[in-house]
């Protein structure tokens, strides 16, 4: 089963040609330690390096959903993909190669990892806050509120949602 199966010709060229249209209008010039759209590939003789197999512009990105492009990668990418690739945000470092004047190894990062990460930490913070919002709204906590002049639960804050909880062992 080829993963091309569901990628048609008439997506193929109309992505083909959006690309072409914005390399030509606006190039996406590759410096290393910027940041790009795209996709990447294990070097095979060492896995713990990622090479870049291509970037999009992001007017593409949005353009197009996730499906079209991660066909539109594994088509048409600078190394063979051996999986269909996901789409994801790289930081590109080129290091350079003896036998080439220009240009070198085109390896990456991949960032998209850590916003995930960021959006679960928030994702964690906006369910306490919905708890503490419900629990202020209880009609004992008003009253005790109303006794003592403090609340039971402190508001969930921002600083820290991205450390790890003590577990108390150190």
């Amino acid at each position: 089963m080829s993963y091309l199966e569901d990628f048609t010709d008439d997506e193929d060229e109309e992505i083909d040609e959006h690309v072409e249209f914005m390399d030509i209008l606006s190039p996406i010039v590759p410096i290393t330690s910027n940041y790009y759209i795209g996709c990447y590939t294990v070097l095979p003789e060492d896995p713990y390096t990622l090479l870049l197999a291509n970037k999009i512009h992001r007017n593409t990105f949005m353009k197009f959903d996730g499906t079209q492009l991660s066909n539109y990668f594994f088509g048409y990418s600078v190394i063979q993909l051996p999986y269909k690739p996901s789409i994801d945000i790289l930081q590109l470092y080129i290091e350079p190669v003896d036998e080439l004047e220009e240009g070198g190894l085109y390896t990456v990062v991949v960032k998209t990892f850590w916003i995930k990460c960021i959006q679960w930490a928030w994702k964690r913070l906006y369910k306490k806050r919905q708890e503490y919002i419900s629990y202020r709204k209880r009609l004992s906590t008003i009253q005790q509120t109303h006794l003592t002049g403090k609340a039971r639960m402190a508001y969930p804050e921002v600083r820290g949602i991205l450390r790890p909880k003590h577990t108390g062992i150190f």
